[in-house]
């Protein structure tokens, strides 16, 4: 689903009117950077502040707008005053944000603006910037053109380089709580309760995770691969099944999704810290590993 397809957001009140009470007051920053945990609706609250500045409002009073031709032209790539760099492709997997990618934000700054009065450059997410690009992305907002706004996401601040840090305005956003959470599936069409309270839980509060799970026999899935990792005597033909399903392209998400949160959970309880930074470093490598054998 495109993040501009979200419902109405219901949580995120705090960052969405600092945003706008800036707007407002004509003290829009020309690089804001929200960070926060996957799945909390960081690209879905981007997108909804592109589709508000390319809109043009005046004086609002919600970055809510109803603009469907104007979503379809930002959907589709064809409005001219806006540039997204995304490091997933349409199928969710990771594209490399190299060096190529970030020069075409120089092409792009060197357009005038066509149809609004801001020009928007979107990157989702900044964290996934190879070096090379990073240097490249910094000398950009070094000298920033007047009325470009770069909205930003990133999963982990630490990846991104201090100086870009330095020259944004950082937005922190929280996990969702538990009363969000349900607002949203609710919104999305999940109308049981206690279902809602399990993808809660196996979704550590992420919407993208969740709505996943909620696909198809994928709670199934991830409940069968649980229960298989937890079982000290799971047979051999077990863990052939498991080796069958992982083999189905189609349930790689899941599967993957489902080892990483449950070895992490297995290693989580297993020691000192030394010990278990050392099991959560192999569950990484392990993944990695099981995802590349998958791929090739």
């Amino acid at each position: 689903m495109h993040p501009l397809d979200t419902l109405e957001l219901v949580a995120h009140k705090e960052e969405v009117q600092n945003f706008l009470d800036a707007y407002n007051q004509e003290r829009l920053h020309h690089a804001w950077l929200f960070t926060g945990n996957k799945g909390i609706g960081k690209a879905a609250l981007v997108y909804k502040l592109a589709l508000f500045l390319l809109s043009n409002p005046q004086n609002p009073q919600t970055i809510e707008i109803e603009n469907p031709s104007l979503k379809t032209k930002i959907k589709n790539g064809s409005h001219p005053d806006i540039l997204i760099l995304s490091s997933e492709d349409e199928e969710g997997e990771i594209e490399e944000m190299n060096v190529e990618r970030v020069r075409k934000i120089n092409e792009f700054l060197r357009l005038t603006s066509i149809e609004s009065k801001y020009r928007v450059v979107i990157i989702d997410a900044i964290d996934e910037m190879n070096q090379n690009a990073a240097n490249a992305f910094l000398k950009i907002l070094e000298e920033p053109p007047s009325n470009v706004v770069f909205l930003l996401t990133c999963h982990s601040i630490g990846k991104i380089l201090p100086t870009i840090r330095s020259r944004c305005r950082i937005v922190k956003m929280k996990n969702l709580s538990e009363d969000d959470f349900f607002s949203v599936m609710r919104m999305s069409g999940v109308a049981d309760s206690f279902l809602i309270s399990d993808l809660f839980e196996l979704s550590d509060g992420s919407l993208n995770a969740a709505l996943m799970l909620y696909e198809g026999e994928n709670l199934n899935i991830y409940n069968s691969i649980k229960k298989l990792l937890n079982n000290k005597a799971r047979t051999q033909s077990e863990i052939m099944e498991l080796a069958k399903l992982a083999g189905d392209k189609k349930n790689w998400k899941i599967v993957k999704y489902a080892l990483s949160r449950e070895l992490y959970n297995l290693t989580k309880n297993s020691g000192t810290k030394e010990l278990v930074l050392d099991h959560i470093q192999r569950v990484q490598k392990f993944i990695a590993d099981s995802e590349k054998f998958h791929l090739e």
